[in-house]
């Protein structure tokens, strides 16, 4: 009979290896079909959090320190429905001229234009 063990269950056989039977790191990898570094990572993550640890985690990052700030891109698209035909150029250097601390370069302007469908994208 073929049992299906689930993914938090595979990483636990495999931590269980090495933890209680003394298998060693490599043989317990290669047994799970995975890199050694992986192993390894799931013992330090059961070390720290049990069983809890072993669940998937998501690879995205918590944020994105060079973000465009909310208050800069509601400003640019003020400024673009106030003046229909400034660029991303003019409106960068509005911006500026507006003692913004940190202004965003033409192509972020360009594509926060786009994201709020001020511009139309050509081909």
């Amino acid at each position: 009979m073929l049992v299906e063990l689930n993914l938090v269950e595979q990483r636990y056989a495999a931590v269980a290896e090495v933890l209680n039977e003394g298998v060693t790191v490599t043989e317990a990898a290669a047994r799970a079909g995975v890199a050694r570094q992986t192993v390894q990572r799931w013992l330090r993550r059961y070390a720290a959090d049990g069983l809890a640890g072993l669940v998937d985690r998501s690879s995205a990052p918590a944020s994105c320190p060079h973000q465009m700030s909310p208050e800069v891109e509601a400003r640019i698209v003020a400024l673009r429905l106030e003046h229909p035909g400034w660029g991303p150029r003019t409106l960068g250097h509005e911006l500026g001229k507006e003692g913004f601390d940190s202004v965003p370069g033409r192509s972020s302007i360009y594509r926060c234009l786009v994201r709020h469908q001020l511009i139309e994208v050509e081909p």
